[in-house]
């Protein structure tokens, strides 16, 4: 580990707002959000719509038409499940998500040693300098193809231009319907979809 990635973790470390699963967990991020008129989390934050002038980057739109009342919010993990399908329009499947890779910014949130935690990128101040430099960031979505991950689901991203804040689940458990039935065994969408817990 070169002494900058040391320095690094240890600010992301000192910056992280921990998450253990009580209510209080809400705080910094309501304090974070305040009054802003457009909150975009996970897909929205990066998501790409096709416009007269090719692929739009909507969280980076609402971030530019509206840069005082937009916080971007995005998310990583470092290992776990996840509920996705193999192709566009697939049957929905409970699949293992692979340890994050080493030099990409989920291996270095899982290096902080913090299981769960909330970054506010303006907390940082100078060690941000370090997230600015581009490192390898994994997008998950709809879909997921863990055999060819690293050409399917990395690229390099500047974190603090691309989210306010980011909340880092070290360990992500799939979603799963509120009732588990023969059919979503068999990856047939459930009778909630597309909501579940």
């Amino acid at each position: 580990m070169a002494a900058s990635d040391g320095m690094l973790i240890d600010a992301v470390a000192t910056a992280a707002h921990p998450l253990v699963g009580s209510m209080e967990d809400f705080d910094p991020i309501l304090e974070f959000v305040g009054d802003a008129r457009l909150v975009l989390i996970g897909e929205a934050t990066h998501g790409t719509q096709m416009g007269e002038a090719g692929e739009i980057n909507i969280g980076q739109l609402a971030r530019e038409r509206h840069p005082v009342d937009a916080r971007l919010i995005g998310f990583s993990t470092y290992t776990g499940t996840v509920t996705a399908a193999s192709e566009w329009g697939g049957p929905a499947e409970r699949k293992q998500v692979r340890p994050a890779l080493p030099g990409s910014y989920e291996g270095l949130f899982h290096r902080t040693g913090a299981s769960n935690f909330l970054l506010t990128l303006g907390d940082l101040g100078e060690a941000a300098g370090g997230l600015r430099e581009p490192h390898l960031q994994r997008a998950i979505g709809v879909v997921y193809l863990p055999g060819t991950e690293r050409v399917s689901h990395y690229f390099h991203a500047r974190l603090p231009s691309q989210f306010d804040a980011l909340m880092h689940l070290d360990e992500t458990r799939a979603l799963e319907p509120l009732e588990r039935t023969a059919t979503w065994e068999r990856g047939e969408l459930p009778e909630t979809y597309p909501t579940g817990m």
